[in-house]
């Protein structure tokens, strides 16, 4: 630096000798730069474009860091929010999508329609109570043995329809709903269709083709079962 600056003329006045003596300064600094790499930043003139890099540059990578920071939480807080959502459960979402059962089955009146056979079959379970005095249905009278085959014709073709509407079949083992109506019906159909033909194999010619009170007692615990399908209209 000594012996630069002895290189370097006096100052003389006037402009002429201000701009030689800044050519002179910075082609001295130059050299030291391109000698001693690590002394350009201290040696930047400021204004120059050496100068505005080196000041720009940190406070851009600083901005970047800090937005690149800011987007993490939101994309993390998006996250937290999406894993608290509980979703709300449909079993429209099983169905599949072509076919005529699903399109029954998603179909508001068939809902409405099945509410209204059990609103009528509650009501007329009341009734067979309170005026069908028979053990078994072969034993009672023509118009309760017609009605409660044709609640049962009702619910086994709602059955099926739903059954049919699920695009994979074992989905249905999720819903609990149709799982409560499969046992109401499996017992609608033990009670009208399989004991009473059980019944007519084993008549005997007595006045009663039931004979085994266990059999009885089974018919009465069938019975039982069907007021649990009540528990559709209050769901």
């Amino acid at each position: 630096l000594g012996a630069t600056s002895r290189s370097l003329p006096a100052r003389m006045p006037g402009a002429g000798g201000d701009g030689a003596l800044a050519k002179r300064l910075s082609r001295s600094m130059s050299a030291l730069t391109s000698s001693f790499p690590p002394l350009s930043g201290f040696l930047a003139l400021p204004g120059s474009p050496n100068a505005t890099k080196k000041l720009a540059g940190p406070v851009e990578s600083q901005k970047k860091q800090q937005r690149k920071v800011f987007e993490d939480v939101s994309q993390l807080k998006s996250q937290v929010h999406k894993a608290l959502e509980v979703p709300v459960y449909n079993v429209m979402n099983y169905y599949s999508t072509v076919g005529v059962y699903q399109a029954i089955a998603r179909s508001q009146a068939f809902d409405w329609a099945i509410l209204g056979m059990i609103f009528l079959n509650t009501i007329w379970i009341a009734v067979d109570v309170e005026f069908n005095d028979a053990d078994i249905l072969l034993e009672a009278p023509v118009s309760f043995q017609v009605m409660e085959h044709a609640f049962c014709v009702v619910f086994v073709l709602e059955w099926i329809v739903r059954f049919g509407a699920f695009e994979r079949k074992y989905n249905c083992l999720r819903d609990s709903p149709f799982l409560f109506d499969s046992f109401l019906v499996l017992m609608s159909v033990l009670e009208t269709w399989v004991m009473s033909a059980i019944i007519l194999a084993s008549a005997s010619g007595s006045k009663s083709p039931v004979g085994n009170t266990g059999l009885l007692r089974l018919f009465k615990l069938i019975r039982i079962c069907r007021m649990a399908r009540v528990g559709r209209l209050l769901r």
